[in-house]
This record gives structure tokens, C-alpha cells and sequence, in this order.
């Protein structure tokens, strides 16, 4: 993972246990990750820092999605769904009448930090509700 992927509120793994960016400066790679047992800071390559993969475990007990991996996303005067399926994303709409329509399969977005950006831009700058106590939690395995 390279640091320009990285933006404050992207949630990574750091020492084995999640954490939320809070600072991050790109010309010296110096990053500032928001942790349960606190602040870790450090040069972004002496800090094991890892993407968290999507699972729709995760997605579902820590991330607002539904049992079938799905959330919605409201653009007025539509709805828009986004979902996992197999660690990608799928954009989906939907019609009258119908259920989901799959308009755009995201292919290359298989990481948190990469679906908290899809998220934002598509929902008007709203965050992805993460919550980080139970995303350590699940890391734990608790």
C-alpha cells in the first residue's frame, strides 16, 4: 500500500489492530494513526501499516451493511446501493417494480481505505459509518 492512497478518516491496520488515520504529511511520509490504546506515530515504512481487506463479515458488524452485504446510499431524488460481492464493490440502482440493478462493478476497490473514498464522493462527502471499536473487536476476534 503507498501512502498516497492514504487521507485523514481512512481506516488501515496498524500493528495488528485497526486504526484511523489523524495526520498524515506526504513529503516526509510521517503518519499519525488513531488507535484504542492511543496515538501511534511514525514514519509511514516503520509502522507495518496494511490495508484491511473487504469481507462482508466486516462490512456488516462494523460498517452499517445489511445481512446481504448491501448499503444504501440516498442521492435525492434516488437511491443508490452499494455491495460486496466476492471483495469488490457493485454499484447498484434500482427501478420500479424491480429489484437491485447492477449498474457498475468497481473491480479494483477491494480495501476500506478505497471504499471509504468510493463512499465519500458518492454520497456527497458523507463518511462511511465505521465503527472502530468493533472493527478491533473483529480483529481480535472477539
Amino acid at each position: 500500500m503507498n501512502i498516497q492512497e492514504l487521507r485523514i478518516g481512512n481506516f488501515i491496520r496498524v500493528q495488528s489492530t485497526a486504526g484511523q488515520v489523524a495526520a498524515i504529511e506526504n513529503e516526509t511520509c510521517f503518519v499519525a494513526i488513531k488507535t484504542s490504546a492511543g496515538l501511534i506515530e511514525g514514519k509511514y515504512a516503520d509502522l507495518n501499516i496494511e490495508p484491511i481487506y473487504l469481507e462482508r463479515n466486516m462490512l456488516v458488524q462494523c460498517c452499517g451493511f445489511d445481512a446481504a452485504g448491501i448499503i444504501k446510499i440516498d442521492v435525492p431524488p434516488r437511491s443508490f446501493y452499494l455491495q460486496e460481492n466476492d471483495g469488490h464493490i457493485i454499484l447498484m440502482g434500482s427501478a420500479p417494480g424491480s429489484s437491485y440493478l447492477p449498474l457498475i462493478h468497481f473491480w479494483d476497490i477491494k480495501t476500506l481505505h478505497q471504499l471509504q473514498r468510493l463512499y465519500n464522493v458518492l454520497n456527497s462527502g458523507e463518511l462511511l459509518p465505521v465503527d472502530i471499536e468493533l472493527l478491533e473487536r473483529y480483529f481480535r476476534g472477539a
